[in-house]
Order: C-alpha cells, then sequence, then structure tokens
C-alpha cells in the first residue's frame, strides 16, 4: 500500500476508459468522506477506490459503497513444494487464447464485476489482460491444468523485482465443470514448486473473503497476514 493517501491510478483509468483515484484511510468516517470528495471533485475523477484496512462502519457515509472484503495469505512455499515440477504445466504457445477466454469467464463475482459503474466488457477483459500481465517475462509464469486438450484450469505468478526471495500469486481459477476434483490444489502445489526453485522462499496472495473456496486452499497451505475493505465512490 502507497504511503500517500490520496493518488491518481493511471493504468486504470486508461483501462476503464475515465479519471479513477485510490484513497487509502485509517477508517471512512463523514470528515474523512468529505475530504475524500473534495479530492476527487478537484482533479475530476469519475470514481475513487477507498481501501481501509479497519472494520467496516455499520452506516458508511452516503456514497460510499462496501464492495468487497481484502485478505491477503503469506505461504511457505518449501511446507508446499514437495514433488517433481511437471515440465508440461506452463502454458504452450497457442495455448493463449483458451486460457485467456477461461479467466474472461471465471472471475464474474470480483468488486468490478459487482459494480455496474465498470463496463461489463471491459471488466471481463481485466482478468485475460492480468494473464497476459503475469505471462510475459515472469517467473513462474502461467501456468495450467488440462483435459484431453482443453485448458481446465490455470494460476498465475511473479516473483518481486525489487526482491527475488518473494513471490505473489496472481490468478487461480478452475473450469465451473472440473470443480471439486482437486486441480486447484494441484496448481497451486506446481506453482509454489516452480517459486522453490527459482529460490523463492515467501509466497503472497489476495482472495476475497467471499470467495470461500479460495480462502479455503490458502488458509490449508498458510496463514492470514492482513485484512482490508474496499469502497467505490462515484462522481
Amino acid at each position: 500500500m502507497s504511503d500517500a493517501p490520496y493518488r491518481l491510478l493511471d493504468w486504470d483509468s486508461q483501462w476503464f476508459g475515465f479519471p479513477i483515484g485510490r484513497a487509502d484511510l485509517p477508517e471512512i468516517t463523514p470528515t474523512s468522506a468529505l475530504e475524500v470528495d473534495a479530492w476527487a471533485r478537484a482533479g475530476g475523477l469519475r470514481c475513487v477506490y477507498v481501501f481501509t484496512r479497519n472494520s467496516t462502519p455499520e452506516s458508511p457515509p452516503a456514497g460510499f459503497t462496501f464492495m468487497d472484503s481484502r485478505v491477503e495469505y503469506e505461504l511457505a512455499p518449501r511446507d508446499l513444494a514437495e514433488g517433481p515440477i511437471d515440465p508440461e504445466a506452463s502454458m504452450q504457445p497457442g495455448e493463449e487464447d483458451a486460457v485467456h477466454a477461461l479467466a474472461r469467464r471465471l472471475f464474474t463475482e470480483t468488486r468490478f464485476s459487482r459494480d455496474a459503474g465498470f463496463p461489463p466488457d471491459r471488466v471481463s477483459e481485466l482478468y485475460a489482460e492480468w494473464v497476459r500481465k503475469d505471462s510475459t517475462g515472469c517467473i513462474p509464469g502461467c501456468l495450467v491444468t488440462r483435459s484431453g486438450n482443453t485448458i481446465s484450469g490455470f494460476v498465475t505468478g511473479r516473483t518481486d523485482p525489487a526482491d527475488a526471495s518473494r513471490g505473489s500469486i496472481g490468478l487461480l481459477g478452475v473450469a465451473e465443470s472440473r470443480r471439486g476434483q482437486g486441480l486447484g490444489s494441484r496448481l497451486l502445489d506446481q506453482v509454489c514448486r516452480v517459486f522453490v526453485a527459482n529460490g523463492v522462499k515467501t509466497i503472497s496472495v489476495v482472495t476475497q473473503e467471499t470467495n470461500t473456496a479460495a480462502c479455503r486452499l490458502y488458509g490449508h497451505r498458510g496463514r492470514v497476514v492482513a485484512r482490508g475493505y474496499w469502497y467505490h465512490r462515484w462522481y
């Protein structure tokens, strides 16, 4: 999290096509809400993501809509990395379109998809773009599982460019028809093995508290190190 309480988000603004900012607050109060509004209006913003690590108020200030509870886990990959690396696990040339299509389809319960202010086509494409970014020059990049010739799941990850001993998992998704068969665990094991082989000692991963399957998967393999809450404010 940035030390600056208010900042413009250039990438998000370009992606969605209108100016977006972010405010990091100790808590949302009537006073801090007015300060956010003044900053946003002075900058001509359409939307502000408001993030706080404190518990959510029972009645947030008018216009501030609670969107999501954020949970960050820390995993110790050496505890998860027993077994060989599957040499076929990396996404192969020609599989990109199938993985991108799966990413567009799976992530339909995020704070962006639940907010009608964001164009649905840009929201679904956001997750395909996430895969593209994590697959370009990153280790481990994108790993997949296959059912015959069909992509049934994927996971993306990257090492921290400032600290090669740290890595992060970006997205992990399993096709609806293949859930409950252990593919999520298999993908997590594989990405941890690749991380360890490349010197990573700690892995972080963020998910939504409402994503109970992801919380269960990461909770069994790590510990919660941070929680936070997202609000959206439109102008």
